[in-house]
């Protein structure tokens, strides 16, 4: 995590953008948690260590300083309507649980003909990228039998 942070940091540095005390707690759980969590939920847990230190806006403002820089994604889980935020930005997909909602990387290939750059079948559209979001019962609801517990905050 220490190595991955000093890169975001050296990435502020040369944007011309300073690494506040804020910013760098939110790149931090980001980093420890890997949980694709909301504005909301990033607050709360900072909030509990940090409450003169951190309101929701300062959250909100700094989750959008650094989607800018490129240091985090945004991303909306279909029919959800709320924002997370990712710190892995490489291109992968999701698996949702839809029992305990969590939520997990599908770094492997997509189980789907779409590729970025290939013409998609004979409708001649170039995709430039692609999201899928794989929903069903993660391992721990499985082996539980029903809901596990909820995703950390």
């Amino acid at each position: 995590m220490t190595i991955l942070l000093k890169d975001a940091s050296q990435a502020m540095v040369r944007s011309g953008t300073r690494m506040t005390a804020q910013r760098q707690l939110i790149l931090e759980y980001l980093f420890e948690k890997l949980s694709h969590p909301s504005a909301e939920e990033i607050h709360k847990a900072i909030y509990k260590d940090y409450p003169k230190v951190v309101s929701i806006t300062t959250i909100y403002n700094n989750l959008r300083t650094l989607k800018e820089l490129g240091l985090v994604r945004e991303f909306y889980l279909l029919n959800s309507g709320v924002a997370r935020y990712d710190i892995r930005l490489g291109h992968h997909h999701h698996l949702v649980c839809g029992e305990c909602g969590r939520i997990e990387d599908w770094l492997g290939p997509a189980p789907s003909p779409v590729q970025p750059g290939a013409p998609l079948g004979d409708h001649g559209f170039l995709p430039e990228s692609f999201t899928m979001e794989i929903r069903g019962t993660c391992q721990s609801c499985a082996n539980s039998g029903g809901k596990a517990q909820p995703r950390a905050v």
